[in-house]
C-alpha cells in the first residue's frame, strides 16, 4: 500500500505544476504519430451491388446470397418427425387468409383482422361476414381501399319482405380432401385434426389441389 501512495503522490506532484497543453504535448500522438491511426477513417463501410452493406469478408449481403442448392444450409436434411409434430402444432387452429389485409371498422384502421378481434372482443368471423355482408347496418365494416357495395334501407326492407324459402343455399356444400368426400367442416377438422376456418381457407385457395367442394 504504501509504494502505491508514492506513485499516487509523485504522480500529482508531477503534473501540479503543468499546463494542460504542456500535458498534451507530452503524451498526445496525433495522426501519423498515433499507431492506431487509418488515414483519418475510423470505419470503412463495404457495399453489395445492391446498394445494401455487406461484411468486408462477404462477396454479397445476406439478403443476395445463394441459398440455392448446395448452397443452403438445409441442403439434403429433413425434419424431424417430432419437428414436424411441433411445427404443426404451432399452425394449428391459426387461419392464413386475408387476417393480414388492413381493415376499417367504424373509421377505426386495424392492421388485421385478428387485431380488431382482440380490442373489439368480436370474433374474427363475425367481422370477416359484417365486411363482406351489403346489409347497410355494417356499412362501417370494409377492407381498407376497397370500395363496400351496400342495399339501400329501402332495398333492405324489400329484400327482407320477400320470401325465403325454395331459394338455393350453400351451406353444408359437400367437399372432398385427398379423395375423401366431407359434408359439413366440422367433420373434415374432427377426422383430420385440423382447424375449420384452415380448411375454408384451403377449400378456396388455389395452392391446395387437393381441397375442393364437388358440384
Amino acid at each position: 500500500m504504501k509504494i502505491i501512495e508514492k506513485i499516487k503522490y509523485k504522480t500529482i506532484e508531477r503534473y501540479k505544476n503543468m499546463t494542460q497543453e504542456e500535458i498534451k504535448k507530452l503524451y498526445s500522438k496525433p495522426l501519423e504519430k498515433n499507431p492506431n491511426w487509418k488515414g483519418g477513417i475510423s470505419y470503412i463501410q463495404y457495399y453489395c451491388k445492391c446498394g445494401k452493406e455487406k461484411k468486408k469478408t462477404s462477396i454479397t449481403c445476406i439478403n443476395c446470397r445463394d441459398r440455392k442448392g448446395k448452397n443452403n444450409p438445409f441442403y439434403n436434411q429433413k425434419h424431424t418427425d417430432q419437428t414436424k409434430k411441433s411445427l404443426s402444432k404451432k399452425k394449428l387452429g391459426k387461419y392464413n387468409g386475408n387476417q393480414n389485409i388492413e381493415i376499417i371498422i367504424n373509421n377505426i384502421e386495424y392492421t388485421s383482422l385478428g387485431k380488431a378481434s382482440k380490442l373489439l372482443n368480436i370474433p374474427i368471423s363475425t367481422i370477416r361476414w359484417r365486411i363482406l355482408s351489403k346489409n347497410p347496418k355494417y356499412q362501417s365494416y370494409l377492407y381498407k381501399g376497397k370500395i363496400k357495395e351496400s342495399y339501400t334501407k329501402e332495398e333492405q326492407k324489400v329484400r327482407l319482405s320477400n320470401p325465403q324459402k325454395n331459394k338455393k343455399r350453400n351451406h353444408n356444400k359437400p367437399f372432398q380432401i385427398d379423395k375423401k368426400s366431407y359434408r359439413t367442416l366440422n367433420e373434415a377438422s374432427k377426422d383430420l385434426g385440423i382447424h375449420t376456418m384452415t380448411i375454408k381457407g384451403r377449400l378456396k385457395s388455389k395452392k391446395f389441389m387437393q381441397y375442393f367442394y364437388i358440384n
